[in-house]
């Protein structure tokens, strides 16, 4: 099950963010996404949660298509605003530990509730295949003989969930899959890609194999990047060798027509 973090109501509107905009002479929508990435960090360190210790500026630069440096000075410039050391403030304050008990048991009902559904979807459809050999319905009884089993349909993909991408450390759905297909549409094969990222993780830290989703979206990213400038490179010199294609075609046919009149 997903983790969750916790927002304040004034966190967009925030004035800290200009002010640390201003010094690090970044954007300040940049600088909200750049947060967002750390609180996010320091919520999945699970050793000490509300350190920063698994963020890793090169992969959010990656991330939000900006350069390294930039995401190094914004961090810089939070320090003593909503930063202590490698430490976010007022995380305590702000994601209290009874939050984790919350969720645990959020994840224990979740549990419940599925096991529940996935009962009363073989008592459903049991009653199903016995009306199909014992009709038993009374006039005042509603006929929902030929009602579609949604029920256990949904009980049974909720149980059981397809990934149409599924490594050992990165698993998609299709949706997911399709998203980041388009998303980076110039990667010719995104599965090869996965697949190699996959094999990557296999030999790096845990912190990095819990962050899979933001590793894979940036180096992804970074590949989509890499292979438009490549394809804008090429562009760019055909027009170029056209041209001298056309003007050496009109220097032949010039010199053609000189040869035909002279005497």
């Amino acid at each position: 099950m997903t983790g969750w973090v916790r927002l304040w109501h004034d966190m967009p509107t925030d004035p800290k963010w200009r002010t640390i905009a201003r010094k690090s002479g970044q954007r300040i929508g940049d600088v909200i996404a750049v947060f967002t990435f750390l609180m996010v960090a320091a919520s999945s360190n699970e050793s000490a949660r509300g350190t920063i210790a698994g963020f890793d500026p090169e992969d959010v630069a990656g991330a939000l298509d900006l350069d390294t440096a930039d995401i190094e000075a914004i961090v810089k410039a939070m320090q003593g605003k909503v930063l202590d050391g490698d430490r976010l403030a007022n995380w305590d304050k702000r994601q209290p530990k009874r939050e984790d008990a919350t969720a645990a048991k959020r994840k224990a009902e979740w549990k419940e509730r599925q096991g529940k559904a996935a009962e009363r979807a073989g008592t459903h459809q049991n009653a199903l295949e016995h009306e199909g050999t014992a009709d038993t319905d009374t006039d005042t009884d509603t006929d929902t003989s030929g009602a579609p089993n949604t029920l256990g349909d949904a009980a049974s993909a909720t149980l059981k969930k397809e990934y149409a991408f599924k490594g050992n450390y990165i698993r998609l759905t299709a949706p997911d899959l399709e998203r980041w297909t388009k998303a980076y549409h110039a990667i010719p094969d995104i599965r090869a890609e996965l697949t190699s990222l996959d094999t990557w993780l296999h030999n790096q830290s845990e912190a990095k194999r819990r962050s899979w989703f933001q590793l894979a979206s940036s180096c992804l990213n970074r590949k989509h990047q890499e292979v438009l400038a490549s394809r804008a490179a090429g562009v760019a010199g055909s027009p170029s060798s056209m041209v001298d294609a056309v003007l050496k075609q009109k220097r032949q046919r010039q010199v053609s027509e000189r040869e035909l009149a002279a005497p």
